[in-house]
């Protein structure tokens, strides 16, 4: 009799692992499907609640450019810069040609008069703007910071204010052309990221330029250029 009762308990114990492994088959492919996107097979829904396009409702003047950045707004309350990760569309591109090519993601130009939207999507969700284009052609260039001193082998970043027709004022720092009067005393740079960027070569005096020569009411006889004098030390 007490053979039989060994028996009994050698066999519960053979069967007991059985039953953790069936009872563990539907907790994995539980698992398995949450992480999957649920048992439709679809994807995860998006965490993005809403997009933000900067600045605002631009209005820009013909043949000019500005760079938009796009901002994703998470349910979680947390934001992040989708400019380069988003895609971007241009509602009438004979109005503002907007780019989508990585490195220069939203960057619009403003190819005609008129008004448009400008449509970024990022992970389903979409954000819009309106985009104007005005007729106000280019009146005056401002070069910041004003005569400005820097020692040698230093740098100063220069910025170049538009004045326009309608009173409006743009950041043309990236649209100008920039030169030295006097690269033996100070370069400036003519590349892109680093357009109006200066550096102090010897000890002396240089004008800097910036010249626009776009379609903005202009040609190449009567560019509106600005000097700027520096000084290094």
């Amino acid at each position: 009799m007490s053979f039989r009762s060994v028996a009994s308990v050698h066999a519960t114990r053979v069967r007991f692992p059985r039953l953790l492994l069936i009872l563990a088959i539907p907790i994995l492919l539980g698992s398995l499907l949450q992480a999957c996107g649920g048992s439709s097979g679809g994807p995860a829904p998006s965490n993005v609640q809403s997009i933000t396009i900067d600045p605002v409702s631009p209005s820009v003047a013909h043949g000019t450019q500005i760079q938009l950045h796009a901002t994703a707004n998470f349910k979680n309350k947390t934001t992040k810069d989708i400019t380069e990760s988003a895609t971007w569309v241009s509602g009438d591109s004979s109005v503002a040609n907007v780019s989508n090519v990585t490195g220069t993601k939203g960057l619009s130009t403003a190819a005609g008069v008129g008004a448009t939207n400008v449509i970024v999507k990022f992970q389903g969700k979409r954000g819009t703007s309106p985009f104007t284009v005005t007729s106000a052609t280019l009146t005056s260039i401002t070069v910041e910071p004003v005569k400005p001193a820097i020692a040698k082998g230093t740098t100063v970043q220069l910025a170049a204010q538009g004045t326009f027709s309608n009173g409006s004022v743009q950041d043309l720092t990236n649209q100008v052309t920039w030169s030295s009067g006097k690269s033996g005393i100070a370069t400036v740079s003519t590349s892109p990221g680093t357009l109006g960027l200066v550096t102090g070569v010897s000890v002396g005096n240089t004008p800097i330029t910036a010249t626009l020569l776009r379609n903005l009411g202009l040609d190449h006889r009567h560019g509106e250029r600005r000097d700027r004098d520096l000084d290094y030390h």
